[in-house]
Parts: C-alpha cells; structure tokens; sequence
C-alpha cells in the first residue's frame, strides 16, 4: 500500500441506495487503486532462501528481479524492452502462485518463461538473460493463512542450524585442546597427573556433537520435527526434555573449559559435577538447548492466557501466534469492544520485561525477517504475533492484514530485551508503520463529484477496516453522495477537535464492489474502538521515542516560568524608565 491513491471512485447517483448490505462487500476508500494484485507489484511472492543473513533469507519476488534488471537491462530502448520482458515474467509467476501453483523459484521461473516465450518468441533472448543472471533458489510461497508459519519455521530452522554449528565448532575447538594436553602439551609444560588425564578422557567421550546436525546436515526434514508443536503443553514438555538432555553436555563443556585453561580444581570441583543437574544450570548452559516452536492460532481469551503464562514463566519458547480477527472473538456477537482483545495480546505481552515481543502483519514479513530472527535467536521467551489478514471483509489476505496495521488497529512494533539496557535500545515502532509521527496515515485521494475531479487527503483510521467488516454493519450507515452535508467530517477531524460537537457527523469514505464512493457514519462503538487505538498506538509511540510526553511536559512548564520571569523583567524595565 505504498502506491499513491490516483484511481478516482464515482460517487453514486440521488437515486442508489445507502443500504449497506446492499453495497457489500465495502472496501477503505484508499484501496481503490488495488483490485488486481496479480497485476500489482508488491513483496508477494516471497522466496525462502538458505542464506547467513536472516534479511536475505526471505526475498520478494519483486526485489529479485530488480536485482536481475539492474545486471542485465541497459539504459535505452533496448534494456526498456528487456525490462518489459521480464517483468511480464514475474506477473506470470506471480499470477501462477495466486493461482495456488508453488514449488521452487527456478522451477516456477523456467515454466513461466516456457509459457510467455511460446507465445512470443522475440521474449526469449531477454528472458534467457534474466534466467542466468538469476543465481538464488528457493520455496516459493503467496500471502495465505500458512505464509506467517512457513516463514517463522524457515527462519526458526535457519537459526537452529547456526546455533547448532557454533556448538559444534566450540566443541572441536575444546577437544583439539584437550588432545593436546593429552599429548603432552599442558601450559605448565609438566606432563598431567593421571587422575587429570583420566578425567579428561572420560570427558573426551562425552563431548560430541548434537546428532541433530548431522541430520540437519544430510538434509533430514524430520532433525526438528519433535521441536515444533500446535499444543503449549507439549511444547512446555519438549522444552524440559531438551533441557534434562543437556545435562550432561554442559557438564562436559564446562570441565573441559576448566582443564583446557588450567583451573579445575579437583578438591572443589570433583564434588560439584558429581552432583550437576538441571538445577546446576546457567544461562549460558540453558542456551545449548534446542528452542521449541509453538504454533498457535489467536482463538480467543483461553489461548491468550496460556501464552501470556508461559511468556511469564520465562521459559524459552519460540512462540508465533496467527490472528485473523481483530475483534478477537471467534463465533462472538461481533460488537466493537472499546478494547478490540484480538488487538492486545502483544502489548499486554510486553509488558513482561524479558520477553522478546514481535507484532507484525504478513505483508510485512520480508521487511521484518530480521527482528523475527533476532527473536528466534534470543536466549529467552519470544512471541511473535502475525496478524494473517483473513477477516471477513472480502479483502485478500495481503491487503486486509495492511489495513489493520497501517490503520494502528495492530500496527508493527518490536520489543526486544537483548538490544539493550534502556527504552531507548529495545523498543522499535517505526518499522512498517507508515507516518509514524502521526496519529493515522494520511494519503492523497483523488475522486470524481458531478462530474468534477476532487483531489483532497484521506486518513486511514482504525474505523476503516471496522466499518468495512460485514459482521458489523449493524454499526454502519452508509450515506450516499446525494445526502452528503456540510455537517459532515472526516473521522480523524472530528476525534482530534478537543470536544466532540453533537451537531458534527463524523464519518470515513469507503468504496463499494463498483468503486462507488460514500460516507460511512460509524456507531459510538466503533467510534470509542477507534479512538482506543489512536491512544494505544499514542503509547508505542512514546515507547518507541517518537513522542515523549513527559519532556513535552516538562519544555512547556520550562516555557511557562521563562514567560513568566521574561514579563516581570519587562515590566521592571518599564517602571525604571
């Protein structure tokens, strides 16, 4: 949605009804450009890509041939007609992933290629140059309900494979030492005693790496399957099994460290590992186990209590949560709580301070995989909450979960504990959020009125996705154009004028199935709902440092005394003179 508006919806005739149910379904008036998204080019397809770098791991489609393009395509003639080429190439694709096609990029890209080349032969050179100059592979998914799970599982697995490297690499690295004090090479240059040596033997033999990375490794799907799970009670088992598996292992790791640096102490130390559990461990030890992945499905208030119970125990679950609802109640009287509950459970999430905390929709995910990864590498609990789109507004998954975010209904924010000792380090709410300094997103909307073009700016408010839900149009009265008054303001006007006047309508513009423009006047419900947001999204945004209300304070009554003091000094200049 970071198109500017330019489609121009009609207002409709005196004679066409404001009846809602006979306009559904409606849309938010600014998504009158996006109709076709096969034909818009925007971050789906992603590719999932095996890469170091977790922002390279999951790549738009777009960002792919853009790359491409910027290798092969010239300035001039010639490079427009290969950019043209190949962007009908990415259409194709993107059109046969919407169609629910998937697989491989290089698989999608060869047919693709094969279809438009059949149909125009003069295609093949400028497409067989982009397929060479194409140097990735990878999954290939569309924005659908599985996108947030297949993408956290990509970037989840990824982050399992390095940490289970760098612990193989630790435990070479401590046994080539060890070898080497066996062999005769001890820092004090005495040869060892045999109690010493027999120890490190004995820890020799228990020092080997994870048999999970050699089945990550040879490419078996199944190396983590035992620690990804739909159910909080397993998962809270699997992590006490991986933990008591462990054992053990940190055992060996930590007498090792104490040979290879000369400092175990067999007077103190035979004693202690004698008597080590998994009550001994440390953080660092806790670390070595494998993280266990929750998936979940934002179901309702039960499900959100288990999730927050098991954030606030600490433990070190990986924990995604797909919501479709921003009403939060599934199968619910569908009423507009003040409180919207499927909008809350990542900020009530974090307040819990050592909990890593990611709320994100899913046509944000490229741009997020980064933080998303960071959480799935932090040390402690982690939820990441990924707004799926999905609700019933007829819009596709894609543009309904960008709506509620950039509406501030659930927009993008980060929380994580790891990036530092201050507000200042963990706390991100720029990210994805369009306008961040503002309370909504204004945009540029053009329309046509009696056969005039209108340019004018339209906010997008949390009550444009509300009032565009079918569930709700009991809420809503739609107003046509030949009923429009000059009592009537833009629902962002109307919540920012310090007291509402009873006499001012206030409403939001939405399009209907023809891009036929009206007014929607929202209940009192919707109204207090929409007005909940701004103030919470008011919240992130002093978290996040966009606003600081207690400095604004502080500057004003700074203000107010040098006013003061600057009066008195004027009035003691007059009365001198």
């Amino acid at each position: 949605m970071d198109a500017q508006t330019t489609a121009q919806p009609s207002s409709p005739s005196a004679d066409e009804t404001g009846d809602v149910a006979a306009r559904l379904p409606l849309r938010p008036a600014l998504l009158a450009p996006y109709r076709d998204l096969v034909a818009l080019r925007h971050d789906y397809p992603l590719v999932l890509v095996q890469a170091d770098d977790a922002a390279a791991a999951v790549r738009p489609l777009t960002a792919i041939v853009d790359d491409i393009l910027r290798t092969i395509a010239p300035r001039g003639a010639a490079g427009e007609r290969t950019r043209r080429h190949v962007l009908a190439l990415e259409q194709e694709i993107r059109r046969r992933v919407a169609a629910g096609a998937g697989g491989h990029l290089v698989a999608l890209w060869d047919a693709a290629a094969a279809t438009l080349t059949d149909a125009d032969p003069d295609r093949a050179e400028a497409l067989a140059a982009a397929r060479a100059a194409l140097t990735i592979d990878g999954d290939v998914i569309g924005c659908d309900g599985e996108a947030p799970a297949r993408v956290v599982t990509h970037l989840w697995k990824q982050a399992e494979a390095h940490r289970l490297t760098a612990l193989a690499d630790r435990i070479a690295t401590l046994r080539e030492r060890l070898e080497a004090l066996l062999a005769g090479d001890a820092p004090t240059g005495a040869p060892l005693a045999e109690p010493c040596a027999r120890r490190i033997r004995a820890v020799l033999d228990r020092l080997v790496p994870p048999a999970r990375l050699d089945a990550l490794r040879s490419g078996d799907p199944t190396a983590l399957a035992d620690l990804v799970t739909t159910d909080p009670a397993a998962a809270i088992a699997a992590w006490r099994r991986e933990t008591a598996a462990i054992v053990d292992l940190a055992a060996a790791l930590t007498i090792a460290t104490l040979d290879c640096d000369g400092r175990y102490d067999e007077s103190r130390h035979d004693t202690a590992f004698a008597a080590f559990s998994v009550a001994s461990l440390a953080p660092d030890d806790l670390a070595l186990a494998p993280a266990v992945l929750l998936r979940l499905d934002d179901d309702g208030p039960a499900r959100r209590g288990e999730v927050l119970d098991i954030l606030a125990a600490g433990l070190p679950i990986k924990i995604l949560v797909r919501s479709s609802d921003p009403l939060g109640e599934a199968g619910g009287d569908a009423a507009p709580g003040r409180a919207l509950p499927g909008t809350r459970l990542a900020t009530m999430a974090a307040a819990i301070e050592d909990a890593f905390v990611l709320q994100a929709g899913v046509d944000a995910l490229a741009h997020m995989a980064g933080r998303i990864a960071r959480g799935l590498a932090y040390d402690g609990p982690a939820l990441l909450a990924i707004q799926a789109g999905g609700a019933p507004a007829g819009l596709p998954s894609y543009l309904q979960a960008a709506v509620v975010g950039q509406a501030r209904l659930m927009p993008s924010f980060c929380y994580d504990p790891s990036a530092g000792p201050d507000l200042a380090s963990r706390w991100s709410v720029a990210d994805h959020n369009p306008q961040p300094d503002a309370d909504w997103w204004l945009q540029p909307f053009v329309y046509e009125q009696d056969g005039h073009r209108v340019v004018g700016t339209v906010a997008l408010t949390a009550a444009d996705p509300l009032v565009c839900d079918p569930r709700l149009e009991a809420h809503v009265r739609l107003v046509p154009a030949s009923a429009w008054t000059d009592a009537m303001v833009p629902l962002d006007q109307w919540l920012a004028a310090d007291a509402a006047d009873p006499a001012r309508i206030p409403y939001v513009a939405v399009i209907d199935a023809d891009d036929r423009l009206f007014r929607a006047v929202p209940s009192p419900a919707v109204i207090a709902a929409t007005s909940r947001c701004r103030d919470a999204w008011r919240s992130l945004q002093e978290l996040g440092g966009l606003h600081n209300s207690w400095a604004e304070q502080r500057l004003a009554e700074a203000r107010e005394i040098w006013e003061e003091e600057r009066s008195q000094l004027v009035a003691a200049h007059k009365a001198a003179g």
